[in-house]
């Protein structure tokens, strides 16, 4: 475990990953739905630990702005170790 990310976060990124797998590509707030958890702590998540991984589009829909979000192209196999070793590193880079 990184001992920087918190146990309960570490479950959550590995739930998205596996998300996203499955269903190739989806909507922040599908995704939120699927976790159980409030679009925030979705995109909180995915902003801070995936971002590198990850394609967003924007697609409007009936008055509203959906946010799909999808692996980015040969991450398809992304595992959560991969994601924890990314942000370490990121982490000793910022100093």
């Amino acid at each position: 475990m990184s001992r920087g990310t918190p146990e309960k976060t570490m479950e959550r990124i590995s739930f998205i990953l596996a998300v996203l797998k499955e269903a190739k590509q989806i909507h922040m707030r599908g995704l939120a739905k699927v976790l159980d958890v409030n679009p925030l702590t979705v995109n909180k998540i995915i902003e801070n630990y995936l971002k590198p991984f990850v394609d967003f589009e924007y697609i409007q829909q009936i008055g509203s702005r959906v946010k799909i979000i999808r692996l980015k192209p040969g991450r398809e196999n992304l595992t959560i170790e991969e994601v924890l070793r990314y942000n370490e590193l990121k982490k000793k880079i910022k100093g």
